[in-house]
């Protein structure tokens, strides 16, 4: 299952990255619990906003997140929180991570850490981070986010946040 998620990631890798920052596709998203037509870059921002909004009201200066991707989450909080000494990110695909590096270094000067790793098996000591999160990531995995979320609980010494649809 792994080795195919992996796969089907790396058959995407840029798309997260077009979709966010220069390709204006319009598509029916939900928006101030209201269906609207609305473009990928003003939807992606909304999102990125909304999660930002979530985490000001609380305080960390190490972060990890769990399913990185293209990084284009991470980039967001990574603008909005001055606070921040490290920041690291994992995810299976190494293309999608390569791909939202090149992007991210255009926006950021602190530079995350990256791994090709399983959520399953996070490969951090216990309480190593003020926060873990992960954004459309445990949704991913019905028959594995609960050993998902054992991992994320053990690596996070104060929060876990959860940015998941379902």
């Amino acid at each position: 299952v792994e080795k195919f998620v992996e796969h089907q990631y790396d058959m995407i890798s840029g798309s997260y990255i077009r979709d966010n920052y220069y390709e204006d596709n319009e598509r029916y998203c939900l928006v101030e619990g209201q269906i609207k037509k609305v473009s990928s870059i003003d939807n992606m921002k909304l999102i990125r906003s909304e999660c930002n909004k979530v985490l000001s009201n609380l305080e960390f200066s190490t972060l990890l997140e769990v399913g990185v991707g293209e990084l284009t989450t991470i980039e967001s909080i990574v603008s909005n929180n001055n606070q921040l000494t490290q920041i690291f990110g994992i995810d299976l695909s190494l293309n999608r991570m390569l791909h939202g590096m090149e992007e991210y270094k255009k926006r950021q000067k602190l530079i995350p850490k990256l791994s090709k790793s399983n959520a399953t098996n996070l490969p951090f000591n216990d309480s190593v981070f003020d926060l873990v999160y992960s954004r459309h990531t445990l949704e991913q995995m019905p028959k594995f986010f609960k050993v998902a979320l054992d991992e994320m609980i053990r690596v996070s010494s104060k929060y876990i946040v959860l940015f998941e649809p379902s």
